[in-house]
C-alpha cells in the first residue's frame, strides 16, 4: 500500500472518530439541558454536575484523538488503550461517587 494510500486512509478514520464524538458530545449537552429544562425538580444540582462533568470526559476523549497524532506509531496504540481505559475509570468512578447515598445532601 502506497504511503499516500496509507496516509489518507489514517486521516479520514482519525477525522470521523472527531466528527462522532464531537457529535456525540453536542447531544449530550442538548439531551441534559433538555431534560433540565422540561422537569424542574430538586434533582436539577445533580443534572448539573453531570452535564459538566461528563461533558469535560466527553472533551477529554476528543484531546485523545488529536494527540495521538504527535505519538510515534509503536506507542500510539498502547497510548491510546491506557487513555480510553484511564478515561473509563475515572468516568465509573464520578458515576460512583455521583449515586453514593451517604453523600446525599438534600436533607431527607
Amino acid at each position: 500500500m502506497s504511503e499516500a494510500l496509507l496516509l489518507t486512509k489514517k486521516l479520514h478514520y482519525t477525522f470521523s472518530m472527531f466528527a462522532f464524538r464531537a457529535a456525540a458530545a453536542v447531544w449530550f449537552v442538548y439531551a441534559c439541558l433538555t431534560t433540565i429544562n422540561n422537569f424542574p425538580t430538586k434533582k436539577r444540582r445533580f443534572y448539573r454536575k453531570f452535564t459538566l462533568i461528563f461533558t469535560l470526559w466527553f472533551f477529554l476523549n476528543i484531546l485523545c484523538i488529536v494527540t495521538t497524532g504527535w505519538v510515534d506509531e509503536y506507542n500510539r496504540a498502547k497510548f491510546s488503550m491506557a487513555w480510553e481505559l484511564s478515561m473509563a475509570f475515572v468516568a465509573h468512578f464520578i458515576l460512583v461517587v455521583m449515586y453514593n447515598p451517604n453523600l446525599d445532601t438534600s436533607g431527607r
